[in-house]
């Protein structure tokens, strides 16, 4: 790689990559700093994008509490079929280099509670580092008032590669518990064998009282969050970052109809197209397929990306939105009281002639 990447939009920060740490035998922590004056500002918990050769999008959360002079530390796993591991792997990424990002993006931010409120924190793999981002910024100076319960799933000991730090912060602070989860043989109680997110919900079967974050495995999180449901958590205080290996399009409610529904999609640079999407699909399914929307989480709702600015006429005709997509519309940049969500929007034949402005950096 070097300082010059093509279809680089306006709007990405410039970092340059200053050191490639192995943290264990699949994991690479990855350090950037701005390349040039700006800075990434984020909220620990936040993930960003990564603009890599051929307009490859990668999203990484960062890991560390953020720093006065905008360092960003990611954790990548290095995958067998991944593109941005085989670059790793194949020394196409050295420090020097000038990779591009976008964001800040994500809600799974830290939030103030009453006391008395307890903190379950899940994690499987590399979703650990956006809850290390977080308890950092914690613990930066002192005892939490809130107890605060980490789970960290993986097979053996040896996959977690911060296992001693938590360990140390256990010793340290005595609000923090940390559970490592492992499904391989080892030494602790059996019940450890369990998924996090099961562990969890036995231990603290009355969820009234607690806030929880999840991060990492779709099935875990989704999984995670019906539990703790059912045992009283109320939705808005279960957070999470939940991704797959690679950026996917939501393209499991794309329809095998031939119907279409004809839409006006307005660029940023004022230019309207008329499009005829396929009915059945998500709106932001349609708009991936046709190289005009990038979506980072997969239809997740958990990236913003993918929101689109309505026609007043057309905000009430559409299904109105759950309560994650308007809980993370609220807290997005610049919100706009006719913004939605393109993944959340299935289209169907009463949306025909469905008229919306696409955000700036929407194009894939």
């Amino acid at each position: 790689m070097n300082d010059r990447q093509e279809n680089i939009h306006d709007g990405a920060i410039a970092m340059r990559v200053t050191s490639l740490d192995p943290l264990s035998s699949d994991v690479i922590a990855l350090t950037l700093m701005p390349a040039g004056a700006r800075k990434l500002c984020y909220s620990e918990g936040q993930f960003l994008s990564l603009q890599l050769p051929g307009n490859v999008m990668r999203s990484y959360s960062m890991a560390t509490t953020r720093r006065d002079d905008g360092r960003v530390v990611l954790h990548i796993k290095l995958r067998d079929e991944g593109f941005f591991s085989r670059m790793l792997r194949d020394g196409e990424v050295n420090t020097g280099d000038v990779i591009f990002a976008r964001g800040p993006y994500g809600d799974c931010i830290w939030h103030d509670d009453s006391p008395g409120t307890d903190i379950l924190m899940l994690a499987t793999g590399t979703g650990i580092a956006p809850l290390n981002a977080i308890l950092e910024s914690v613990f930066r100076h002192d005892e939490c008032s809130h107890n605060i319960y980490l789970f960290w799933g993986g097979s053996d000991v040896k996959e977690l590669y911060l296992h001693e730090h938590f360990e140390a912060l256990t010793a340290r602070f005595s609000s923090f518990h940390y559970m490592p989860v492992l499904t391989g043989p080892f030494d602790r109680p059996r019940e450890q064998t369990l998924g996090v997110q099961t562990v969890a919900a036995t231990l603290h079967r009355d969820m009234r009282k607690v806030r929880a974050y999840a991060c990492g495995a779709p099935g875990m999180v989704a999984d995670a969050q019906r539990l703790f449901l059912e045992r009283g958590l109320p939705a808005e205080r279960f957070h999470f970052d939940s991704f797959e290996s690679a950026i996917v399009h939501d393209m499991s409610s794309t329809s095998t109809s031939t119907s279409t529904v004809t839409v006006q999609a307005r660029a940023p640079d004022g230019v309207r197209h008329v499009l005829a999407l396929p009915e059945g699909a998500t709106l932001m399914s349609a708009l991936s397929a046709a190289t005009m929307m990038r979506g980072v989480c997969g239809g997740q709702q958990s990236c913003g990306t993918c929101r689109v600015q309505l026609e007043p006429e057309w905000f009430d005709r559409v299904p109105g939105s759950e309560k994650t997509e308007r809980r993370l519309l609220s807290v997005l940049d610049t919100p706009q009281p006719h913004h939605r969500l393109a993944c959340q929007i299935t289209l169907t034949q009463a949306m025909e002639g469905l008229s919306f402005d696409l955000p700036p950096f929407a194009g894939a």
